[in-house]
């Protein structure tokens, strides 16, 4: 590409050849320099331009699309029913387990004791005299030890783990039965910590914490709301239901789903279970050209349409080229275009959606390669002209 190409390119040309010639025909060997510093890597430029765009996409399997609203209405409704069909893939392998697992009493487990007895007899809850009302006596905390059993009072050791605490109630009484010393006892065990079965919600929760299993069973919600959702750390953190993600790992096995789905849905957890809250960015775009206000990577927490991307990156220069605004798509397969003069392009890019991974790009006006060009040549005839008038 030489100086001719500029020369012959834009509107008005004529003009600057008419002043080249008269002001530099004594200065050949001047444009003979100019000429050859007057190619595409001489004159500033920040990417092709518009013409360069449509011409290159000609020979190559890139697609380049002109977007219309109805167009841009399409891809939107596919992208929220891309969207439901992901939530639906990532859902249904936790949902299968839907049968309740009871609380089991395992070695290591923290359990508290409560005696119950009626005040007849002399011993552990009698009050004696007339109270006929039953007495309930706090026989303190007890672990399991490592094989699931527990020493209590009067009963000495009792073998309770691997039952439920219903169970384990049961087989208290028929041991305390058997001592014939109380009237009527009975002994309720009471989950204080659960070793052995317990959900861990952890990562960016705001109070990561361990639940105890109970017999109802824990859903995925219930035990987000108890850790206290997102830990906030910063603006764009801690609000948003997609930009949040939820990582269950269950049986070494993990599975990624949006917080939107996780409280939308009814996900059963299973004891051993772990919640990992974790924060990302739902879509990245670059955002490019030299008709941008400002170029950079944007981030987001939901899925932008092209209007907002180019809201967020200060909206299009004064030297942009109007006509026309790219969107590289995340394959490279497709340009979506724009056109930024039109009314029809402007109600496309409220509706058209930006994906994770697209090019934004906003090329400068061809004035502006013009400008560059005049600016070149009046700099290179300005001295020839004084020094032919010496």
């Amino acid at each position: 590409m030489d100086f001719a190409y500029y020369l012959y390119s834009f509107p008005g040309d004529q003009m600057i050849k008419d002043l080249l010639e008269s002001t530099i025909k004594p200065a050949s060997a001047i444009l003979v320099a100019v000429s050859a510093l007057s190619g595409c890597a001489y004159l500033p430029s920040g990417g092709p331009s518009d013409s360069q765009i449509h011409a290159q996409t000609k020979h190559t399997n890139v697609r380049l699309i002109t977007v219309s609203p109805k167009f841009a209405r399409t891809l939107w409704r596919k992208e929220l029913e891309d969207r439901k069909l992901k939530a639906i893939r990532e859902i249904d392998p936790l949902k299968k387990r839907l049968e309740t697992v009871a609380v089991r009493l395992m070695p290591g487990d923290v359990v508290r004791v409560t005696f119950w007895t009626m005040p007849v007899q002399t011993g552990l809850g009698s009050g004696g005299g007339s109270d006929h009302n039953p007495r309930k006596e706090d026989m303190g905390q007890y672990t399991l030890n490592e094989t699931g059993f527990v020493n209590l009072p009067y009963i000495g050791e009792a073998e309770i783990g691997g039952l439920s605490t219903t169970d384990a109630d049961n087989r208290l009484d028929y041991l305390v039965e058997r001592l014939r010393r109380f009237q009527s006892p009975e002994i309720r065990v009471h989950m204080i910590k659960n070793r052995g079965q317990h959900v861990v919600v952890t990562g960016s929760a705001a109070k990561p914490t361990i639940l105890n299993w109970q017999n109802a069973g824990i859903t995925l919600a219930e035990a987000i709301t108890r850790a206290g959702g997102y830990r906030s750390t910063g603006r764009d953190y801690g609000h948003s239901l997609q930009a949040n993600e939820v990582v269950v790992v269950q049986n070494g096995e993990p599975h990624t789903l949006s917080i939107r789905a996780a409280l939308m849905h009814h996900v059963p957890l299973a004891p051993g279970d772990r919640v990992i809250l974790t924060h990302r960015t739902l879509v990245r775009a670059n955002c490019l050209g030299p008709g941008l206000t400002q170029s950079g990577l944007l981030s987001f927490g939901f899925t932008p349409t092209l209007a907002q991307t180019l809201a967020k990156a200060g909206g299009i220069g004064p030297t942009a080229q109007g006509r026309s605004i790219y969107v590289l798509s995340p394959s490279h397969k497709v340009i979506y275009r724009f056109a930024w003069d039109h009314v029809s392009g402007l109600r496309a890019a409220q509706q058209f959606p930006i994906q994770n991974g697209s090019v934004i790009y906003v090329a400068n006006a061809p004035s502006v390669r013009l400008q560059q060009i005049t600016s070149i040549l009046f700099s290179a005839a300005y001295p020839i002209g004084i020094a032919k008038g010496l």
